[in-house]
């Protein structure tokens, strides 16, 4: 009796698990159909609109600004900090005494390379945009966009170049096969950053009318 209730039980949990099992992967399955994919997300004028503002987004940033201001003003030799002595890290950085665990050099870097990482997207992606050859306005917009993300892509690396000197030119198009980028001479990088600079200003206008288009970059 016993062996024989021991058995049942036993196909019970079998059944059970291969119940949970199919039921899982049946609903695992499922195609979603509402949710936007890297292969579809950059096929509009106003999806690619949204991933430059997410690019200018870190110029508005907690971190960005916090750092802006360390590394510009606070370190001018016109400027003297009530934290400057060795047990902080901001004196460490006037008196040119830190290492890799600084957290504000640390976030200088990383802020910095958010925003190349997001104007690189959009400058990657933007050729999946769809117009039709009769929507010049559309085009123009899309050309304006193009231009915006390369000088911000500039000004992030130059940053980046004022602080570290030269610095890893990251790809467009990132590879997990190749996350690790070796460092770019100085030289490397100044003329990555004129070459940005030079297509931006081709691509950009001289000036917007609309006061909706305030604070972008001309």
């Amino acid at each position: 009796m016993n062996i024989m209730k021991k058995t049942a039980t036993q196909l019970f949990l079998i059944c059970g698990l291969l119940l949970v099992t199919t039921s899982c992967e049946d609903f695992l399955d499922k195609e979603i159909t509402g949710n936007a994919t890297d292969e579809n997300y950059y096929d509009t004028q106003y999806k690619m609109q949204s991933a430059l503002d997410a690019a200018y987004d870190v110029l508005q940033s907690d971190s960005y600004n916090d750092q802006e201001w360390r590394f510009g003003e606070a370190l001018a030799d016109n400027i003297i900090g009530t934290d400057e002595g060795l047990s902080t890290q901001m004196g460490q950085l006037v008196n040119f005494r830190f290492n890799t665990s600084n957290t504000i050099i640390l976030s200088r870097w990383t802020v910095n390379y958010q925003g190349i990482h997001r104007a690189n997207q959009v400058i990657a992606n933007i050729g999946r945009v769809k117009i039709s050859t009769t929507q010049y306005t559309a085009y123009q917009s899309v050309r304006y966009i193009l231009g915006q993300a390369k000088f911000l892509r500039a000004l992030y690396y130059f940053n980046l170049v004022k602080t570290f000197g030269g610095v890893p030119i990251r790809p467009e198009e990132e590879d997990v096969e190749k996350l690790v980028i070796p460092r770019s001479s100085i030289e490397e990088c100044y003329a990555y950053i004129e070459k940005d600079l030079r297509e931006a200003a081709i691509l950009l206008p001289t000036g917007y009318t609309a006061t909706t288009d305030a604070g972008k970059a001309t």
